[in-house]
């Protein structure tokens, strides 16, 4: 886990991205994220995350994926210390964000954003990860 690169403006726990060059969204340096419909809006409205804004759920960018509503609606319940604190334990006891050289993982074994909370919270869930 790369804790530095924090959770993105859309729900993404960039800390735990082993694929992107990307800094993180949140972390302050000349990485280029104007490509990023989330980071562009959340800057604009001078959000620290997509789920503060009164148009969420919206279907911008990241957002229109299971995985970041997921963790931004677990952000809506957690700090961001503590989501990460869960994250971090997730992926000590194996379940992984990306698979090797992918960019799918446990968590995309969700159906559903509340499945996505469920995996955070319990760290796993027989119905989802088998």
């Amino acid at each position: 886990m790369q804790i530095q690169k924090r959770i993105g403006y859309c729900g993404k726990p960039c800390s735990l991205c082993t694929i992107s060059k990307c800094p993180g969204c949140r972390v302050d340096s000349d990485f280029d994220h104007t490509h990023c419909e989330n980071y562009i809006c959340a800057k604009n409205r001078e959000l620290t995350y997509c789920h503060q804004c009164v148009d969420f759920p919206c279907k911008k960018g990241a957002l229109s994926e299971i995985v970041p509503l997921g963790v931004s609606r677990f952000l809506q319940i957690f700090s961001e210390e503590e989501t990460l604190e869960y994250l971090a334990r997730n992926e000590r006891n194996g379940i992984l964000y990306h698979y090797l050289e992918t960019l799918k993982g446990d968590y995309d074994k969700a159906e559903t954003p509340e499945d996505v909370m469920k995996i955070i919270l319990k760290g796993s869930d027989e119905n989802l990860l088998n």
